[in-house]
């Protein structure tokens, strides 16, 4: 007796994708969450912060790759030691802002009996399908991506507001290009 393929059932297809999909777009908001904060933290104080979060951050044309460019400078000139304590993390943020695109905006559906993101791509004047298969495995790694890079975050954003608690002292915003705060 051979064994039997495990294939999913079109409704059970429909239903990983919808979950996929959940799952991707959550973690990224709680991503994009912590980068307004780190956002707010480095460029507002307590009597700005509130007025900084609404206008600034909740303007529209302030897209999560804009929050991630903004991010990007912080990190590359005013966090000391920061490319080398996390090589990988700006690269890592990146993947997470391209596959929350990915499932936000690409067709899911199955295809040949997996879920599988769809999407157009044109090159040189054709039009060419691109599938790319959903996995369970491949969710596990997106699922320990985005674990690592909202770790990293979360470790940011203590730092500038241990760095602020400190500087309420007498310096009223957040660390220079020479300052240390990982």
């Amino acid at each position: 007796m051979g064994l039997k393929k495990n294939i999913m059932t079109e409704k059970e297809i429909e239903q990983w994708v919808i979950v996929c999909r959940g799952e991707v777009v959550h973690e990224c908001t709680k991503i994009e969450v912590m980068l307004n904060c780190i956002i707010t933290s480095f460029f507002s104080n307590e009597k700005t912060m509130h007025e900084f979060s609404s206008v600034i951050l909740g303007n529209q044309s302030f897209n999560l790759d804009f929050k991630y460019k903004v991010l990007k400078y912080i990190c590359e000139n005013n966090i000391k030691g920061f490319k080398n304590k996390y090589p990988k993390f700006l690269n890592e943020l990146k993947k997470c802002i391209e596959l929350r695109n990915e499932f936000a905006h690409k067709f899911l559906t199955a295809f040949e009996d997996n879920p599988t993101l769809v999407s157009l791509k044109t090159h040189e004047n054709k039009i060419a399908v691109v599938k790319t298969t959903v996995s369970k495995k491949e969710m596990d790694k997106y699922r320990n991506l985005f674990n690592s890079v909202l770790g990293v975050l979360i470790t940011l954003y203590k730092a500038f507001e241990e760095f602020k608690k400190k500087a309420d002292e007498g310096e009223s915003h957040p660390p220079t290009t020479s300052a240390n705060v990982i």
